[in-house]
């Protein structure tokens, strides 16, 4: 049972409010472990020159990676996941272009083969934005082909 005095008592002050939570430290992982900050201006390129092979690595894996991945770490890194990506991507595509060709099976696989393609492109649009943030971007699926 309450006291009877504690009736007489004024209310308490109000809680002060929260400090707000600190800012996010720019070189931690994203949430979920969905990407880390590559390293630009780490090798022999400006940070500027990275940041833009890095994006340019996920549309043309194949030309900016040769190109670039002795002058930078970043690219390197960034232009071995897309090279992988898009040879796993010519390989499935394939798969599926061959049993689309199949009479019977081209009219189940033909959506998928739409599907799968539409999927490449999204996927190489999102590594190209995440790299243009300073992001190293995985793909879902990719088959390790260049260590």
């Amino acid at each position: 049972m309450p006291d009877p005095s504690d009736a007489n008592q004024p209310p308490l002050p109000p809680a002060p409010p929260a400090a707000p939570p600190p800012p996010p430290d720019p070189a931690a992982p994203l949430p979920g472990g969905a990407g880390e900050r590559l390293p630009f201006g780490a090798g022999m390129l400006p940070a500027s020159q990275d940041k833009l092979h890095c994006m340019l690595s996920h549309l043309v894996p194949a030309i900016i990676w040769l190109w670039k991945k002795d002058e930078s770490p970043a690219v390197n890194r960034a232009g071995k996941e897309a090279l992988n990506f898009h040879v796993t991507a010519a390989i499935g595509l394939t798969a599926l272009g061959i049993l689309t060709s199949i009479p019977i099976l081209g009219c189940l696989t033909f959506p998928v083969l739409l599907l799968a393609l539409m999927a490449t492109v999204a996927l190489c649009i999102v590594g190209a934005l995440k790299a243009s943030d300073g992001y190293f971007y995985k793909y879902p699926v990719n088959l390790r082909l260049i260590p």
